[in-house]
């Protein structure tokens, strides 16, 4: 699935940005009911470890993963079978894998001479682009057509900064570039009708527009923890913080017209989350609904972090509020996997909640028993992916290297698994 890193969701094309404050037309504020507080237990995160080869070069036999400080920083399944991930050595060096048969046994796909991995998007198991950087080039389109086994440098490129790609069908395609500097994030869309071939500027408009901004530019706060998400073929949300705003609401505008006109709507904060930031998470917007799941941290404790869900069924124009709306997590950083518009997943050191939009329930697993032996202290919080309701699958980073686990039952059981290096698919 697509996600969560920013990106870290399953949808055809989440990206995730910094993003700005005022718009030329603003909704009514809706009212919500009182927030539910659910506590969780509390945890420290330590720096992620993982176990993963990151060279080209494979052994004649099946190599089981080695026990060695790697990180695994990006998983993304794209049915029961099919995946890639994004692993990154203790130099840096980062490489991509590829499973055919849900981590049983794992490929080194990764492009040749790359050094970074920006962006990874895979349409089909066979069909996918990675946005690499290299010792010659610090933005390079390639494409696979048949599962990483070659890949094709796309000519003419025009990102010369880190950026993210995404298609939302086999020939339209966006991508990001942000580049940052005092305080602000100026951002500019690109798109491809003819996947990949041609790329061409977006003419966006910011939600506040200031002399001197080059065409397509998007100016943004880029420490107020604000967020940029592209919906559909033409619409934008904005989320977040929001410089110089009253503190006591959460900032949602929107445009439906690639920015030409803006819609805001402000809904208040749940006690006793006042005062606290807004930290756009993750989202699910290239469908009806829209969903969006936001972080607010504590002022007072940066310890407190809460999750909260909002919804729309109008295309941002109004907004409700997930009940119960808050549920303490015990972390200051988690990451929300859509399965789908109304149904999340996210995880923190003891267990999956799983959040249906729709009906208003939630429902736990624990997976504190998978990791009795290791020192909590030791642990980072699991990356999840999860193909529909009941499959999944759950990576750990630990100091002693990467735990893999699938799940056919929603959670409720878990079974370890052991991949293996494999040379060919």
């Amino acid at each position: 699935m697509y996600y969560d890193y920013i990106m870290n969701i399953k949808y055809a094309f989440i990206c995730v940005f910094a993003a700005g404050a005022l718009v030329t037309g603003c909704a009514t504020p809706i009212s919500l009911p009182d927030a539910t507080l659910v506590p969780m237990p509390s945890s420290t995160s330590e720096p992620l470890t993982a176990t993963i080869p990151s060279t080209n070069t494979f052994t004649p036999e099946p190599t089981k993963l080695q026990q060695a400080p790697y990180q695994i920083i990006q998983l993304d399944m794209l049915d029961i079978d099919h995946g890639t991930a994004i692993f990154m050595d203790q130099n840096n060096q980062q490489s991509l894998a590829m499973t055919r048969n849900g981590w049983q046994t794992w490929q080194d796909i990764t492009p040749p001479g790359t050094t970074t991995i920006s962006s990874i998007f895979f349409q089909t198991n066979l069909i996918g682009f990675a946005l690499v950087n290299t010792s010659n080039d610090p933005a390079t389109l390639m494409k696979t057509e048949d599962g990483g086994q070659n890949w094709v440098t796309i000519p003419g490129y025009p990102n010369n900064y880190a950026a993210q790609i995404a298609f939302l069908d086999d020939q339209y395609g966006l991508s990001k570039e942000v580049e940052g500097g005092a305080g602000h994030a100026y951002i500019k869309y690109y798109e491809t009708t003819d996947s990949g071939e041609n790329w061409t500027l977006l003419p966006l408009i910011s939600p506040d527009p200031q002399a001197g901004l080059p065409e397509g530019v998007v100016d943004l706060c880029n420490i107020c923890q604000d967020m940029l998400d592209q919906t559909e073929l033409d619409s934008l949300i904005v989320t977040g913080e929001m410089a110089n705003e009253p503190a006591d609401t959460i900032k949602i505008t929107v445009s439906n017209d690639r920015g030409l006109n803006w819609i805001r709507t402000e809904v208040p904060k749940p006690q006793p989350f006042i005062s606290a930031l807004v930290a756009p998470i993750s989202a699910s917007i290239t469908s009806q609904p829209w969903s969006v799941a936001l972080g607010l941290t504590s002022m007072d404790n940066e310890a407190q972090t809460a999750l909260i869900f909002l919804q729309s069924l109008d295309k941002g124009k109004t907004w409700t509020l997930f009940d119960p709306a808050i549920t303490i997590i015990g972390i200051s950083h988690t990451s929300v996997h859509f399965i789908d518009p109304n149904f999340a997943t996210f995880a923190d050191l003891n267990n999956v909640y799983f959040i249906d939009l729709e009906t208003g329930r939630s429902e736990t697993a624990s997976i504190s028993g998978l990791f009795a032996e290791i020192d909590p202290s030791m642990l980072d919080t699991p990356m999840l992916d999860f193909i529909d309701h009941e499959n999944g699958w759950l990576t750990k980073n630990t100091t002693e290297g990467t735990r893999f686990f699938s799940t056919t039952d929603a959670g409720n059981s878990w079974e370890e698994i052991f991949p293996f290096q494999v040379t060919s698919p």
